[in-house]
């Protein structure tokens, strides 16, 4: 029945317009990701230009993490910190840690994100966009769009269930979340972004 639901959502959100929107590198692409707040888009624009600023090209494995204040919010700042530590500890680059990842998830979807969210220790909606549009594994951020969209069809609002879900209906995850947002934020004329 659940799956009935997700295909029935899923047809009636209609194709989704799916944009590569992060043609850079891994590191420049998951600042941008981390810079994805809770801000009206000129706003969301400005702070991640600025912290793309302060990356300034670099890798983030060169970077020491205690001298990371980027963003405005401390979550964000520590995000960052958290994945500069992770590539310290691991001795490795961004690029391979990527790589390593969407390795994990060609041979099974849920081990590889789950390895990711594991060397950051955490999971969130930007962790997971990163995921889904930088790393292109399967991965499904739940904003109020999304989780309006899901609990109108009565589907889980938890990004592993959908996943799930996604690959028992032999549904690209990558297409469904990015439908599910899309429709989502169209249903919802009143929405304003925060400032």
């Amino acid at each position: 029945m659940t799956i009935e639901r997700l295909k029935e959502a899923f047809h009636d959100a209609g194709k989704p317009n799916i944009v590569d929107w992060l043609p850079m590198d891994f590191s420049e692409a998951f600042v941008v990701c981390v810079g994805a707040g809770p801000w009206k888009i000129d706003r969301r624009y400005k702070v991640q230009c600025a912290a793309l600023l302060e990356l300034n090209g670099r890798p983030l494995e060169v970077l020491e993490s205690d001298k990371i204040d980027w963003f405005p919010l401390a979550w964000q700042n520590q995000f960052i910190q958290k994945m500069v530590r992770h590539l310290h500890t691991a001795r490795t680059s961004m690029d391979d840690f990527c790589r390593g990842i969407q390795l994990a998830a060609s041979k099974n979807p849920l081990v590889g994100l789950s390895l990711y969210y594991q060397s950051i220790g955490a999971q969130s909606k930007v962790l997971s966009l990163f995921a889904r549009d930088a790393l292109k594994i399967a991965a499904f951020p739940i904003d109020r769009h999304v989780e309006r969209w899901l609990k109108k069809y009565e589907l889980p609002v938890d990004e592993i269930k959908l996943l799930k879900l996604c690959m028992k209906a032999d549904l690209n995850p990558r297409a469904v979340a990015v439908a599910f947002f899309q429709t989502g934020k169209a249903k919802n004329p009143k929405h304003k972004e925060k400032s």
